[in-house]
């Protein structure tokens, strides 16, 4: 399934959208990873059922055509305000994916080590949709291979409209 959003995602061509009332534009993604910025700001989210479970997915691009996604599901049935990806909360789970031309590094959402958090800071329901900020930090590795020397991602946050 991820496979499959991110390639819709890094073949749609993107409209950018008016910024929002935070610090971070609206429909953007910002992260440091391995102690680089990167803003990937032409972005769509998209709200799905998976498993029976509601699931959040935003994603965008940036101008290097590097693409992020970032997916976070509750088994409760319920979305709050709260940290996903805790390694002893298997009720909320949060995916991280970032990818390039050439390789693809995600977090292993079954080895946490250390965890891949994302924490939801305002979510809102709109006319259209939902609204979501928050903030992410955590590893992630090639293809998911924890065996694999980690990118540490810090540092970031999102926010999008529906």
């Amino acid at each position: 399934m991820k496979k499959i959003i991110l390639f819709i995602l890094v073949s749609i061509v993107f409209v950018s959208c008016k910024k929002g009332n935070s610090a971070t534009p609206n429909n953007t993604i910002t992260a440091t990873i391995d102690g680089i910025n990167y803003t990937f700001n032409k972005g769509i989210i998209d709200t799905s059922v998976a498993n029976g479970y509601p699931l959040i997915v935003v994603g965008a691009t940036d101008a290097d055509s590097n693409a992020v996604l970032l997916e976070i599901e509750t088994l409760s049935g319920v979305f709050t305000t709260t940290t996903y990806g805790l390694p002893n909360d298997t009720s909320n789970i949060a995916g991280f994916l970032v990818s390039n031309p050439i390789s693809a590094y995600t977090n292993n959402e079954d080895k946490p080590r250390p965890p891949f958090t994302v924490t939801v800071t305002s979510l809102k329901s709109t006319e259209a949709g939902i609204s979501i900020q928050g903030t992410f930090q955590g590893n992630i590795y090639l293809n998911g291979d924890t065996t694999q020397t980690p990118k540490v991602v810090t540092n970031g946050k999102f926010n999008f409209t529906k």
